[in-house]
């Protein structure tokens, strides 16, 4: 083989190890991402290990997350079952009204929302109930939209609080997490919608 085909064979070989090497294209309007980015989520604290049944599915996980909190006054929940139904940099957002017409909105991490609920709930009791839901997926990730309404005790015949709780979930091939919740509840000014009760 003469020196000219020699080189040109070393330069395709070259071309086509390149090729095989280069990373995947991504579309046009893909986020760009940091060469060390990390390739999976990042855990950066340790939470419990969720039981199996708790977090298979949504469905699984969106019964987990109104069963477990259920209580009547004094009686001790599993928190730590409860928190393993949460991403270690997941959180939780409550909108309240403010005297501007909008709503301002008051931002937790997993551990400070469950130590105040823990106060709250085993000292007065609580239940909810979810009536209604929607849920919008694709792929790994799931916007849920779940209407509530909560009493004070099982026997309570009627609820004293109502309210939506939006849901943002992603499942990494094991399970499914809880990323963030935010939620506003019903007032005057702010009726649910039939829609999200299951009459529209």
């Amino acid at each position: 083989m003469s020196r000219t085909l020699l080189s040109l064979a070393a330069v395709l070989t070259a071309g086509i190890a390149t090729a095989t090497f280069q990373p995947q294209e991504q579309p046009p309007n893909h986020p760009q991402v940091p060469d060390q980015a990390p390739t999976t989520m990042p855990q950066q604290k340790e939470m419990p290990v969720a039981q199996p049944e708790d977090v298979e599915s949504i469905d699984a996980i969106m019964s987990a997350y109104y069963n477990l909190e259920d209580g009547e006054r004094g009686q001790e929940r599993n928190w730590d079952r409860v928190r393993s139904l949460y991403h270690p940099d997941a959180r939780l957002m409550a909108a309240r009204p403010n005297s501007k017409g909008g709503c301002d909105a008051f931002v937790f991490s997993v551990d400070d929302y469950l130590k105040s609920e823990q106060k709250y709930l085993e000292r007065g009791g609580y239940f909810a109930d979810e009536l209604f839901r929607t849920v919008e997926q694709y792929g790994n990730v799931a916007q849920v939209f779940s209407t509530y309404e909560s009493r004070r005790s099982a026997q309570d015949e009627k609820p004293y609080s109502r309210g939506i709780n939006s849901f943002q979930l992603v499942n990494d091939g094991e399970r499914w997490w809880i990323m963030s919740i935010l939620w506003d509840f019903e007032r005057g000014t702010n009726p649910i919608p039939e829609k999200y009760l299951g009459d529209g």
